[in-house]
């Protein structure tokens, strides 16, 4: 049974909740892709998957979005849950979505602009009042590591009632398009089978987690393998290689043995940037390809980040929050930061990312375009949300009652929106100031790219670079385009040609595996419908 929409021309609901007050959302179109899901009268719940029909109304950029409109990007049938763990407790509820055909079967779909995969993430952005936290972060990471969630904001009706503004965005597997790592079988319990690929994190543990306890007392989650494909052989040999790490670690042995040291080194950045009151502690996640070292990565859930917190001093520029963690536990983090070799690299580091990626004109023109592309659709949020002004737990600068503020400052919050984006911008300014003088890098005469990429193709670093035996290469497509990208050699002749087809918009990655090529280095280049870009890579055997 396909989705049926209501060919209604205004939507007019009620919202829900003890932290909302009964509101008339007027809803007939968006610039943002509409999400309609329809439960057929069945609750979502967390602990069980159940049987949905979504479709997606997206008329592609820049053109508007009207609930009469035919399902014109999915139709079809998908099984829902809530997801989330403290977000549960808000009236706006995170949802997870796997795509399925009519028989129950998974099925990989290119959603909005993302590479066809069947797991997805409905995340209801809610104590975050920019909205933009998670996405901004995201994103940002996406552009300095091999892979980030890729996002979409959008506007959910949830059966026939309108649900808000929501970030579209990628659940973190095994895929191709995702953590590109080894599939592994029950079989392999040999080397070097066995050792990948894994994903494991440090979370909060819940009843049925595969968790692995160091000789340290650190306890982490195995995710892939899957609990019901993962053996013993496996999940003892992961223990092991991490407690074999540790003891190299601690004993100021040669850690990068073990693990992909520029991949911490862009983390604890991405950590420290956001001053994230969750990074390195929860939602923290690694992987480990075969015969690969393990890699911090990728980010996620950073809606406690940027300012966005009363406690951990998280509301605060200033200080640094691996010496917060580092007073809790032993962990890796710590250790590392006072190693001098990693300590110069993450100095280096952010030397070279604070003339681009980082710089304050980067982060701020994509502030400013999804301020433009949010503008109509959160006044409907928050008339359905009204918690502008309003404590939201763990907003900081409001009186709570019953509050977990630790000594954070209430001297007024934001107000409006216009407000909180302001102070999300005040604090990334303020952070990269403090972290610049902690660094010893004064940004005074040295240009920055603007690195303004919302209309624009565009053709990334490859990562990890230096390399071998493979290097991950990004770009973006803006419209549909035949697109070829072509690796040379310092001499100008073609090695491979990586991409020689038709791509519609989005955001792709390819892998370039090295065969029978020599140390050195090589150039990628990139062309699609008039647009060209050249970057260089260096490999390292």
């Amino acid at each position: 049974m396909v989705l049926v929409i209501l060919m209604i021309f205004v939507l007019y609901i009620s919202a829900f909740g003890t932290d909302t007050e009964k509101s008339a959302i007027e809803f007939s179109s968006s610039n943002l892709p509409i999400i309609i899901i329809n439960t057929n009268g069945s609750a979502i719940n967390s602990d069980k998957r159940i049987v949905a029909e979504m479709g997606i109304i997206w008329n592609e950029y820049d053109e508007i979005n009207y609930v009469t409109d035919t399902l014109n990007h999915y139709n079809g049938r998908i099984e829902i849950e809530l997801h989330g763990q403290s977000s549960l407790m808000f009236p706006k509820k995170s949802f997870r979505i796997e795509t399925q055909d009519s028989s129950g079967e998974d099925a990989n779909v290119a959603l909005l602009g993302m590479p066809k995969e069947n797991d997805w993430i409905l995340y209801a952005p809610y104590s975050d009042k920019t909205l933009m936290r998670n996405a901004l972060t995201y994103t940002l990471a996406g552009k300095i590591s091999e892979y980030a969630p890729r996002v979409r904001f959008c506007e959910l009706i949830l059966n026939g009632s309108y649900h808000g503004v929501y970030v579209f965005t990628e659940k973190i597997k095994r895929d191709k398009n995702r953590i590109d790592i080894a599939e592994m079988l029950p079989g392999d319990i040999v080397e070097p089978e066995i050792s990948g690929g894994y994903i494991f994190k440090k979370d909060k543990t819940n009843s049925g987690d595969n968790i692995i306890t160091l000789s340290s007392g650190l306890a982490f989650i195995i995710t892939e393998p899957k609990n019901d494909e993962i053996v013993p052989e496996q999940t003892t040999w992961l223990k092991n290689h991490l407690n074999n790490f540790e003891d190299v670690l601690y004993s100021g042995g040669n850690y990068g043995d073990y693990i992909d040291v520029l991949s911490f080194v862009d983390n604890l950045l991405i950590v420290e940037l956001t001053k994230n009151i969750d990074g390195y502690r929860l939602s923290t996640y690694f992987y480990k390809d075969r015969n690969s070292k393990i890699v911090a990565s990728p980010v996620w859930d950073y809606n406690l980040s940027l300012g966005n917190a009363d406690y951990n001093d998280g509301w605060t520029y200033k200080g640094w929050y691996y010496s917060i963690i580092s007073s809790w536990e032993s962990y890796w983090w710590t250790e590392l930061i006072n190693d001098q070799t990693f300590y110069n690299l993450c100095v280096d580091r952010w030397n070279e990312l604070r003339t681009n990626q980082l710089s304050e004109a980067h982060i701020f023109s994509m502030i400013n375009e999804w301020t433009g592309l949010l503008e109509k659709a959160q006044e409907r949020n928050f008339t359905l949300y009204p918690t502008l002004g309003k404590y939201v737990w763990p907003n900081p600068g409001f009186p709570q009652s019953g509050g977990f503020g630790f000594g954070a400052p209430t001297s007024g919050g934001p107000t409006t929106w216009a407000e909180e984006i302001a102070f999300l911008k005040d604090f990334i300014q303020g952070r990269l100031q403090w972290m610049d003088e902690q660094f010893g890098l004064d940004m005074s005469g040295i240009t920055t790219d603007i690195l303004d990429e919302s209309n624009s193709f565009l053709l990334h670093q490859n990562f990890p670079n230096p390399f071998n035996p493979s290097t991950t290469i990004k770009y973006d497509i803006i419209k549909t385009s035949f697109v070829s990208i072509t690796i040379y050699n310092m001499n100008g002749k073609v090695v491979e040609k990586l991409v020689n087809q038709k791509q519609k918009p989005g955001s792709y990655s390819v892998k370039w595996d090295v065969k029978n090529v020599s140390s050195g280095f090589y150039f990628y280049h990139i062309k699609a419908d008039g647009f060209q870009q050249v970057k260089k890579c260096l490999l390292i055997k």
